[in-house]
């Protein structure tokens, strides 16, 4: 197998980018984030696809992280041109978003492959050389991240090798036949506890058989159980249905006496109103209320008297004389006339003043005396005019005093003339309520008097009860006869009663005398739902067990079932036991089955180990129980290959899987190599030897190397420059996906 063309139609940060190989050693170089991850990883898928098996595998979970488009995730898919052995030209394209894929002729139009490379559900072009994807993966297709995952591995070269010897197919004899009948064994017998082998299977047909003959026998006195439960239902149906007729009879026969009843009533009542409909008695609430408040209000007044003491004419003659009395004290003025005393003292001083003149001679004791005399004059007068005036204020006072009590008096008789004819009116109109009431109710006319109006309707209220007692048990007899003739003459109500009975005595005919005594005093209703859920329960069971019959199983062909069951069962363990013993018997050939593998690995191993190593290594071993491998060098030192130097694994791992693909990969087919950095942990000779080797290898197998070494690139235009079956590929430096 050669791959001509890888095409990244929507890969990692790959758009429709195509890498062309060649057939012989490619070297594809490139700086750190130019995509040589992702072209390997297109190579890889391209070819194998991914599974479509339940559940998703951490690694399948990894791949898609790194190398699915993240801006466009709906768009992922890769194709892969590849030239097989036989001459074919094919190309495969994975849709690995969607999950499908095509395997095409490139040569030939309409031709496809898709059902002949299928691999858990999903193309796999890895199964042309003999392989599946995870063995492709294992061997052919190394990832740098895988080299360094060996020492890390406790299980990684004999991992590897386990599978290597499970997919052999090397010239042991013994081994083959011991893998035959191994396989034989578990494909076709297998264990009890392979549920999807014929062991397991026969065991468990055998134990269903055996459920199923049980479960029939089962099912057959189920099913006359249930029979028996449907001959009770039956049986309780029509119980039910009985106690119903009788119920329904009794029913009827009650209804029957009712009519009778009815019948009487209304004739009893009918007499009673030889006239027709009674008068309807009016509602008097309002004639209640209106004689209830004339009472109340006649009650609560009393016949007011007239107010006592002077009239308001007296009282208003006696405030005109006090007026006239002021007014005559306010036309009379105060007296200016001095007092006798003051006379008699002035004329005293006159007669002093003449007998000093008369006995002295001096002229001006006159004047002075006469000056004297007229000061008393004038004193006197003054002071009789304000006694005058104190006299006159006094007499104001009292007729003052006089007038605002006349004045109180004449407001307090008019306040109480005013209630007293406020009286006179209310007591004026309490009569009047008393006599329209008692004309509204016709117990008195209006020339009664207000006491006698006002016993009459006391009277009135207290007959009142009676009188409605009356009105209303006649309307509730006339209620009834209508209620009974329901609007039509009473014949209908013979005619109805003739009727109920003559349906009474034809369903009491038709119930027996026990079921009419046991009748259950329940409600109609109660036992029709009762006879209802009776029948149904026996219906449903009646139903139920015909269907039941057309399913009910053979118990004679369920025993005959078990039995060839149980003969198959035995029949697989005698097989068993058989192979078991040939097993055995082969056991022994297994050791040298290992060695024949462990020996032609060695071989194959050798061709290339001393190379590649720089003849550090020159001969190894491979434990035939465990495929451990150990490497010696010139000092004769055997060490395991897994706690060699970080470098010194990586070789020996890759010189590990040059011969597994060669030993794995089918006849006439040949298995390209593709390799992912797996001389960066090698130093300058030793990586020289290791490109020799895969320079060397590549005559044969198509090499494909991922590298960012410029020494890699160094050799490999001193090596490769020139040959067509040879190929250098650079690649830019892009943006990682």
């Amino acid at each position: 197998m050669r791959v001509e063309r890888v095409q990244a139609h929507a890969f990692g940060p790959f758009r429709n980018d195509t890498l062309e190989l060649a057939s012989g050693m490619n070297v594809v170089h490139g700086p750190n984030e130019a995509g040589k991850s992702s072209w390997h990883a297109a190579l890889y898928l391209g070819l194998c696809g991914m599974r479509q098996g339940k559940g998703r595998r951490k690694s399948d979970q990894d791949i898609e992280r790194r190398h699915r488009p993240w801006d466009e995730p709906a768009a992922w898919e890769v194709g892969l041109t590849i030239r097989l052995a036989d001459g074919r030209r094919v190309e495969l394209r994975h849709n690995l978003a969607e999950k499908h894929g095509s395997a095409s002729d490139a040569d030939i139009a309409e031709r496809r492959y898709d059902g002949d490379i299928v691999t858990d559900g999903a193309l796999d072009g890895s199964r042309w050389l003999g392989l599946d994807r995870e063995m492709f993966l294992q061997t052919a297709c190394v990832r740098q991240a895988q080299m360094l995952a060996v020492r890390d591995n406790a299980d990684g070269l004999q991992g590897h090798l386990q599978a290597a010897v499970a997919k052999s197919e090397g010239d042991a004899t013994a081994a083959r036949a011991l893998n035959a009948l191994v396989d034989y064994r578990r494909e076709q017998i297998g264990s009890t506890k392979a549920p999807t082998k014929p062991l397991a299977r026969a065991r468990e047909a055998a134990a269903a058989a055996r459920q199923r003959h049980q479960q029939a026998l089962e099912a057959n006195e189920g099913y006359r159980a249930r029979c028996r439960e449907a001959r009770g239902l039956a049986q309780e149906a029509e119980k039910r249905g009985r106690q119903l007729r009788a119920g329904r009879a009794l029913r009827a026969r009650q209804l029957a006496s009712t009519a009778a009843e009815r019948l009487q009533q209304a004739r009893r009542l009918s007499a009673e109103f030889p006239e027709g409909a009674p008068r309807a008695r009016a509602d008097d609430t309002t004639l209640v209320a209106q004689v209830a408040s004339a009472i109340a209000t006649w009650d609560r007044l009393r016949t007011p008297h007239p107010p006592d003491g002077e009239t308001l004419e007296e009282l208003s003659q006696m405030q005109s004389a006090a007026e006239e009395d002021a007014a005559a004290q306010e036309r009379e003025a105060p007296s200016a006339r001095p007092s006798m005393p003051a006379v008699f003292v002035a004329a005293g001083l006159l007669v002093a003043g003449g007998a000093a003149y008369f006995y002295s001679g001096r002229l001006f004791f006159l004047p002075v005396f006469g000056a004297l005399c007229s000061l008393v004059l004038w004193l006197a007068g003054r002071q009789a005019k304000a006694e005058g005036a104190r006299r006159i204020e006094g007499e104001k006072a009292l007729l003052r005093e006089r007038l605002d009590s006349l004045r109180q008096r004449i407001s307090h008789r008019e306040l109480k003339d005013e209630a007293y004819a406020l009286a006179m009116d209310q007591q004026a109109e309490a009569a009047r309520l008393l006599e329209t009431a008692a004309v509204a109710v016709g117990c008195a006319d209006a020339s009664a008097s207000p006491d006698h109006q006002r016993a009459a309707l006391d009277e009135w209220q207290r007959e009142r009860p009676t009188r409605i007692a009356e009105a209303d048990a006649e309307q509730r007899c006339w209620s009834e006869l209508t209620g009974l003739l329901g609007g039509k003459p009473i014949e209908n109500l013979q005619a109805e009663y003739e009727e109920r009975d003559e349906e009474a005595r034809k369903m009491l005919a038709e119930c027996a005398d026990e079921d009419l005594r046991l009748a259950p005093q329940e409600p109609l209703r109660d036992l029709a739902k009762k006879e209802q859920e009776a029948r149904e329960k026996w219906i449903a069971c009646d139903g139920a067990l015909a269907a039941e019959r057309k399913k009910l199983p053979d118990i004679a062909a369920t025993e005959d079932a078990s039995v060839t069951a149980q003969a198959r069962f035995e029949h697989y363990q005698r097989q068993d036991a058989t192979i078991g013993r040939a097993i055995d018997f082969l056991r022994a050939a297994e050791e040298a089955v290992h060695r024949d593998v462990a020996r032609v690995l060695r071989h194959t191993i050798l061709e290339w180990l001393a190379t590649i190593t720089e003849g550090r290594y020159t001969d190894c071993r491979v434990n035939p129980e465990t495929l451990e491998v150990q490497v010696c060098g010139p000092d004769d030192r055997w060490r395991n290959a897994e706690l060699l130097s970080h470098g010194a694994s990586e070789q020996i791992y890759l010189v590990v899987r040059l011969a597994l693909v060669r030993r794995l990969t089918a006849t006439r087919e040949v298995c390209p190599l593709i390799l992912d950095d797996v001389v960066s942990a090698c130093d300058k000779v030793r990586k020289r030897a290791i490109l020799d080797t895969l320079f060397a290898v590549s005559a044969q197998t198509q090499v494909v190397l991922f590298t960012h070494d410029d020494d890699v690139v160094e050799w490999a235009r001193a090596r490769l420059d020139g040959a067509s079956s040879h190929r250098i590929i650079e690649l830019p430096r892009r943006s990682s996906p």
